[in-house]
């Protein structure tokens, strides 16, 4: 497969990508709406809407139990209720998930109607002393969506001389958590507020959040489409992650069990296990057949029997192998673990780029010699020695599993993508404690250990 092949390939990607783009910009618009119970959300609903279309409540006590979408024909985008924060942390981690749920149920369903767009997040005018609370939450429940444009909207803003210092309050408030994409900070009054009986406060601020909101929607769109994406290649990283973590952890049982027969090679066993394995991360980053096969041929090229066996002979020289009873098939199952999670991250890298549009994977050779380097680097033999050492002392096999993925630096995270080939802190600094314990035994012979 070439290069032709390759930006086939990515041109379909680039169009399919276009394509829900313009889809996109065809759906309305979503705002999320944000804010503690009794803020006055439901209001400001009815209020933008013209229409007694959300249920409103009295006091501190919000009415919206679950997130609800509001729309018409005259409003050119959604309003989307959330929840409302409560003072308790249960009941704001209740709505923080709520939105989080949200997020995920349009992400996995590719659901337009939930993407969000724009976010009012509302402080009530009458109450400055909890603004930097309100902020707070916000970040906390919208951190998915971190590029999409927020207008602050105070309700109640009865008090004209209240209002500029209430501005001054929430923007210092957004500098403090480092939010930038502040668009707008707008008084509303939705609706009549009899202030005594010769006096009121006239709804106010309606029209000018609806032009900003409109005028902000496109910024709103193009994020959403980013943001889109960003959780996609998140995910596909994931379950990629996931496949690799689960094929190594697979694999010790391969390489423990074929030392154990001695007649079968665990190279032998190991191939089919490989291929899957690069199989389903290729299928995750929905990659065609050709460029799966295309990328299986060159991972796999350095993994020949003499290879592995070579590998395997200098870990067990590493950690000094004859001093442990039945250690053969321990080391064997470690060793084969490593070489498919290796194998595995290789093809998370490769494949990933080509997602993510690069114009043309590594070149056969380039792939080769960086998995020869690799596999036989000072750093990778130390740390497949020492979890072999480990496993030797009871290491059960899934966190095998989990410390060599630890070496790629992806054990707890999948933000990382590209394979950099350096390792991480010591799986086990007791490992060393061990080794300066035999050193002692032996009466002065010579034992290998690593200085850490």
């Amino acid at each position: 497969m070439g290069y032709d092949e390759f930006e086939n390939h990515n041109s379909k990607q680039r169009s399919m990508r276009n394509s829900e783009a313009e889809s996109i910009k065809n759906q309305k618009g979503n705002v999320l709406i944000l804010g503690n119970s009794g803020v006055g959300k439901s209001t400001l609903i009815n209020a933008v809407f013209g229409e007694n279309i959300a249920e409103t409540g009295f006091g501190n006590k919000g009415t919206t139990a679950r997130i609800e979408p509001y729309e018409n024909d005259n409003i050119p985008f959604r309003l989307i209720d959330t929840i409302g924060f409560e003072p308790t942390w249960f009941k704001r981690r209740t709505a923080i998930r709520a939105v989080d749920r949200w997020t995920k149920a349009s992400f996995a369903g590719n659901d337009q109607d939930r993407q969000i767009n724009a976010i009012w997040l509302c402080f009530d005018g009458t109450n400055s002393k909890i603004f930097d609370q309100t902020v707070k939450a916000m970040v906390h429940a919208i951190g998915h969506w971190n590029q999409v444009p927020v207008i602050a909207v105070v309700t109640k803003s009865y008090s004209v001389p209240d209002r500029e210092q209430n501005i001054r309050i929430i923007r210092e408030a957004f500098r403090k958590k480092g939010v930038v994409r502040l668009r707008e900070i707008i008084p509303v009054v939705a609706q009549t507020f009899t202030l005594n009986d010769d006096a009121f406060a006239p709804p106010e601020g309606i029209d000018k959040l609806l032009d900003v909101t409109n005028r902000l929607m496109p910024e709103g769109i193009q994020a959403a489409e980013t943001t889109i994406h960003r959780l996609r290649h998140h995910r596909k990283q994931w379950e990629a992650q996931a496949v690799a973590l689960s094929a190594a952890a697979a694999a010790f049982g391969i390489g423990a069990g074929a030392a154990k027969r001695a007649q079968v090679s665990a190279h032998e066993i190991l191939i089919s296990a490989e291929i899957a394995e690069i199989k389903q991360i290729g299928k995750i980053y929905e990659m065609n057949q050709d460029c799966i096969e295309w990328m299986k041929g060159n991972i796999l090229a350095s993994m020949t029997k003499t290879t592995i066996t070579s590998f395997l002979d200098t870990v067990a020289t590493h950690i000094a192998i004859k001093k442990f009873k039945n250690a053969q098939y321990v080391v064997d199952g470690v060793v084969a673990a490593a070489i498919v999670m290796l194998i595995g991250e290789r093809s998370i890298y490769e494949f990933d780029r080509i997602y993510q549009g690069h114009e043309s994977p590594n070149d056969e050779d380039g792939i080769k010699q960086s998995v020869d380097g690799m596999l036989f680097s000072p750093d990778f033999i130390d740390m497949v020695s020492e979890i072999g050492l480990q496993a030797l002392n009871g290491l059960p096999v899934d966190e095998v599993a989990k410390s060599i993925m630890r070496f790629f630096g992806k054990a707890d995270s999948t933000d990382a993508t590209c394979m950099t080939g350096e390792s991480s802190e010591p799986v086990d600094r007791q490992i060393q404690k061990q080794r300066n314990t035999e050193k002692s035994a032996t009466s002065g012979k010579n034992t290998s250990s690593r200085t850490k």
